[in-house]
């Protein structure tokens, strides 16, 4: 049962209003307009949202205008000790069905931006862990990419310590052990290439 429920069985269309639950405020600048608390809740679900014949619509929509600075569109936030699972995580994002397409399961993208960055990954603290890892196929992929960075494909003119498709970068004075480096390939190939630079 539910406290509250609110049901349609029309189609409805509407773009600019809610046509279930339309919830509007226009005076407030710094209080929180919906709120949610679920103090006791362990192994079940805070906000579920389902949409199973969704084809070209969203399924959540967030637009946050023109002025944001210091804000954001979505704060993920969590604290303590936890043990994170395998295959979980504070964002997950999964899909067990053989798509094809080139959206992907994230598609970023920022057209117009020239000196801002289009994503960060920051682990200040890392001493064993990774700051990003990357499975591929174990032993399925053929003309694929587990990693691809595709370049300028006109006259670029790259300069600069830090310019480059790719750039590693390690300002400290670093000592390195056991063959670890700046850059480790690392390959149990008898036959195939380790690198090719053309």
């Amino acid at each position: 049962g539910s406290l509250v429920r609110l049901t349609s069985t029309a189609a409805d269309t509407a773009t600019t209003s809610g046509s279930l639950l339309d919830l509007s405020s226009t005076a407030s600048t710094a209080g929180t307009q919906f709120l949610q608390t679920y103090s006791g809740l362990t192994t079940g679900i805070g906000q579920s949202i389902v949409t199973a014949n969704l084809t070209t619509g969203d399924a959540l929509n967030i637009n946050v205008g023109s002025l944001v600075t210091s804000g954001s569109a979505i704060t993920v936030d969590a604290a303590g000790t936890s043990a994170i699972s395998g295959g979980n995580g504070l964002v997950h994002v999964t899909h067990t069905g053989d798509y094809t397409g080139t959206g992907g399961l994230m598609h970023l993208e920022a057209t117009g931006t020239t000196t801002g960055r289009v994503a960060t990954i920051t682990g200040g603290a890392l001493t064993t862990g990774n700051g990003l890892q990357i499975n591929g196929s174990a032993t399925s992929l053929t003309s694929g990419n587990v990693l691809k960075v595709n370049g300028p494909t006109g006259a670029a003119a790259l300069s600069g310590a830090t310019g480059g498709v790719v750039n590693l970068t390690a300002s400290g004075a670093y000592t390195s052990a056991n063959n670890a480096g700046l850059l480790n390939l690392t390959s149990g190939t008898v036959a195939g290439s380790v690198a090719v630079i053309s």
